[in-house]
């Protein structure tokens, strides 16, 4: 064996396996990608679902208190609610803006 067939056995040697760990590497990370994409997608929709939830709860006591003009007032248990709702959609919003601020 001379010098040159023995560089080319040692290349190939180590350019075989280094390819195949490459290819495999490189599919891994594209179904992390995807899988972190799919996340990103369902918590996007659980904050809107959360948000619609919240405003239903605000214009259901709007609607409550309005229903009886004469009080001009619901009981506390609907001002907590809408409190609450507001509270926790000021709390989400600021979530949102520092996450945004940190990408």
């Amino acid at each position: 064996m001379d010098y040159l067939e023995i560089i080319v056995t040692a290349i190939v040697s180590a350019g075989i396996p280094s390819a195949i760990c490459g290819l495999l590497l490189k599919r891994y990370v594209g179904r992390l990608d995807r899988r972190d994409a799919a996340r990103a997608e369902e918590a996007r929709l659980a904050y809107q679902a959360d948000q619609a939830a919240l405003g239903g709860v605000r214009e259901c006591a709007k609607a409550i208190v309005k229903l009886d003009p004469e009080r001009k007032a619901s009981n506390g248990d609907l001002d907590r609610a809408a409190a609450y709702a507001e509270g926790i959609k000021h709390t989400q919003a600021d979530f949102m803006a520092r996450k945004a601020a940190g990408k």
